[in-house]
């Protein structure tokens, strides 16, 4: 009678189904673990970053730029843009990315919980109810680029309510 040859045990000894569902459980808890941990970096990212915004009072027959950081960490400003038309006029979508701003140099290191003034620009006469309109362009502490818009009434004229929010919009 041939000899029975039991199989060769692998580091445990007998595996039942048991182990290999809390192996699998494991595995899943771990997976799990890394995209909660990446989600986490996002949140963290976000809430400390630096948040500039800004507008500005018209003072005589000019528009003061003010800007902002309300966040918790430093941004340098990069560049910024201002425009001018009548409250009748406003663009649907100031097309910021390639077109349509006339983007003005303008490096500034902002520390937090700040407002400064960093320009005067003549508002154009001839404009029954002017409106300003522009956007500041930024980079936090981690260097991903920002931008946030704003646009104001200069005059007694209410703005419209339907004003994209391409305006006032963060990227």
């Amino acid at each position: 009678m041939p000899a029975i040859v039991m199989p060769q045990v692998w580091l445990c000894g007998e595996i039942k189904i048991t182990d290999i569902a809390i192996a699998f459980f494991t595995y899943c808890l771990v997976i799990v673990g890394w995209f909660q941990l990446r989600s986490n970096e996002k949140t963290v990212l976000d809430l400390e970053r630096a948040y500039v915004s800004g507008g500005g009072p018209n003072i005589g027959q000019h528009f003061v730029v003010t800007v902002d950081n309300y966040g918790k960490t430093p941004a340098t400003l990069i560049e910024y843009a201002v425009e001018f038309c009548d409250v009748t006029k406003i663009p649907d979508h100031p097309l910021y990315k390639d077109v349509g701003y006339q983007r003005i140099p303008h490096r500034a290191n902002l520390r937090p919980k700040t407002t400064f003034a960093i320009a005067a620009h003549p508002v154009p006469t001839g404009l029954q109810n002017p409106v300003v309109y522009g956007r500041f362009w930024y980079e936090d502490i981690w260097r991903r680029p920002h931008s946030h818009g704003f646009i104001l009434s200069l005059s007694p004229a209410v703005l419209p309510r339907d004003i994209s929010t391409a305006h006032t919009g963060w990227d």
